[in-house]
């Protein structure tokens, strides 16, 4: 079965959360006055397999104290009892006449024929049906349902729902319909699947990521999980898609009288650098949007935690600490991608570098600066800096450059170095203040290299390497640092002559060559009917 379309992974925002309950209702009568659920009943649902269930020992209310003329208070403390839990997922408490009439006219044109598309509204109400009625497995699924139903093949939705296909597949093709649906229902599918094309599936599946607007009334495609912490124009929260399922993180911007041009600048900034940027180690946009009180930028992956966090959780496991060794290598390799296509961060600080299982991300590119179209890189303008990871050009209002991120990022991998030594960044910085009552690293310059020399006598000496690309980065004139690019070809020759893993696997890959030798290649990918290594290099 083909895949519908490749899974999003980045980005979590700036620091960690909030989050949200989904509501179900729950009931434990079957009286005779409720013969809905004979209808609602799911086609391979036996009559007898309802009637076990009412049995159930935990819900002794139902069948023993529920007479067919049992008065209707009577049936409320039944149903209010807390040992009828067994029952809930299949008999909605009082399943009104109006919800089943209201189903029935959403599926009164046969086969979809002459329907206009259904709205989410529409599906907001189908799903909440399904799962009011014991079927969560096909609430999570009601475009696919709809289809199904309009075409008279709802008995296999529960054969495609156990492979893994959800609403995010439309629209279908002939070829990426299961293999077992019956050749006499393709058809039928194909043509009637449009009606389920609505806006909140055309939003989460468009390529082009075109910003989307949705007016007072209409529902968001989300389901807010939780906080994941807030800055100076918003708040970062996790949601989860109403479509595909998949988690993501939602940067929102307040819209509202007095909102400052900083804050739409800062949206609209991000915006445009977050659609340019396309690296495994930065954040990715997903989608964006605008409703009545917010913009919203849908980023992934949802990240673990941030840089700073995780100095903290690594410091007490040698694997995690082997990981953090790496990260040396991806930081550098992405900060040589942004500067490549002439964006600079522009606030690079432990906060704003995630790290989800195993990859660190660059994210929060509120106040980055897109030179694309500019004649140079060098500004004078101020920027929403952090103050302790500022380089001395930038604390001073002076032009600054690319330079001025590669400081950041060799603060950075100092307080990493520190870590990996054994030390804390919180320790580093009470060594700081002892001696010009500041942490900053631009107001200690003479202090810096007191500390380092403090740092090659504890722990592994192969964690001084990294000292080295520090003492260049952490240079008071701009030009004496070296850029990205050649950080990373430094880090990357290290891990090569040293094998140390200063640098991921996903970093290395284009800059190392096998240790094989011909030999071992043509054994390895020599077979009859298999590529050869000169056809993979033709």
């Amino acid at each position: 079965m083909p895949s519908p379309e490749r899974s999003r992974a980045s980005p979590a925002p700036s620091e960690p959360i909030e989050s949200s309950e989904a509501s179900s209702e729950e009931s434990t009568s079957e009286s005779p006055k409720a013969p809905a659920v004979r209808y609602i009943s799911p086609p391979d649902m036996p009559r007898s397999s309802e009637k076990r269930t009412s049995e159930s020992p935990e819900a002794p209310a139902v069948t023993d104290a529920s007479p067919p003329d049992m008065p209707r208070s009577s049936e409320k403390r039944t149903n209010e009892s807390p040992k009828a839990s067994a029952v809930t997922d299949i008999s909605p408490p009082d399943m009104p006449h109006s919800s089943e009439k209201r189903m029935s006219e959403l599926f009164s044109e046969s086969n979809g024929e002459g329907r206009s598309v259904y709205t989410d509204a529409e599906f907001i109400q189908i799903s909440t049906y399904l799962r009011n009625t014991g079927r969560q497995s096909w609430s999570n699924v009601p475009r696919l349902y709809t289809v199904l139903r309009l075409i008279g093949q709802l008995p296999m939705l529960d054969a495609i729902v156990d492979q893994g296909i959800t609403d995010i597949w439309f629209p279908f093709t002939s070829a990426s319909l299961p293999d077992d649906f019956p050749p006499s229902a393709r058809a039928g599918f194909l043509q009637s699947q449009y009606v389920v094309l609505s806006k909140a599936l055309r939003f989460e599946k468009n390529s082009d990521r075109k910003h989307a607007h949705f007016a007072q009334g209409e529902p968001l495609p989300f389901e807010v999980v939780g906080r994941l912490g807030s800055g100076a124009h918003g708040y970062v929260d996790k949601v989860m898609s109403t479509v595909s399922h998949r988690e993501y993180a939602r940067k929102l911007f307040r819209r509202k009288r007095g909102f400052s041009k900083d804050g739409i600048k800062s949206f609209l900034m991000e915006l445009q650098v977050l659609k340019r940027v396309s690296h495994i180690h930065c954040v990715e946009l997903v989608q964006s949007y605008t409703d009545p009180k917010y913009f919203a930028l849908i980023m992934s992956p949802v990240a673990d935690c941030n840089l700073f966090e995780y100095y903290d959780v690594a410091s007490g496991s040698s694997d995690k600490l082997s990981l953090l060794r790496s990260f040396f290598g991806c930081l550098a390799n992405a900060l040589q991608y942004i500067h490549d296509i002439k964006i600079r961060h522009r606030d690079i600080k432990p906060q704003n570098v995630l790290v989800k299982a195993d990859r660190v991300l660059l994210t929060d590119f509120g106040i980055a600066l897109d030179w694309e179209h500019l004649s140079r890189s060098t500004t004078t303008a101020d920027s929403g800096k952090t103050w302790p990871y500022a380089a001395p050009e930038v604390a001073r209002y002076e032009k600054r450059n690319t330079s001025a991120d590669v400081w950041s990022l060799g603060c950075i991998f100092l307080e990493m170095v520190t870590v990996l030594k054994g030390e804390s960044a919180t320790n580093m910085r009470n060594f700081f203040r002892e001696r010009t009552e500041n942490y900053r690293f631009y107001a200690n310059l003479a202090h810096v290299p007191e500390w380092m020399d403090k740092l090659r006598e504890l722990g592994s000496a192969k964690d001084n390497v990294p000292l080295e690309w520090v003492t260049h980065m952490l240079r008071e004139t701009p030009d004496h640092r070296p850029t990205a690019a050649r950080l990373f070809n430094d880090i990357s020759a290290k891990c090569s002559s040293q094998h140390i893993p200063f640098c991921g696997p996903c970093c290395r890959e284009d800059i190392e060559s096998s240790d094989l030798d011909d030999d071992d290649d043509d054994e390895l990918w020599g077979h009859e009917g298999e590529p050869t290594l000169e056809s993979l290099e033709a």
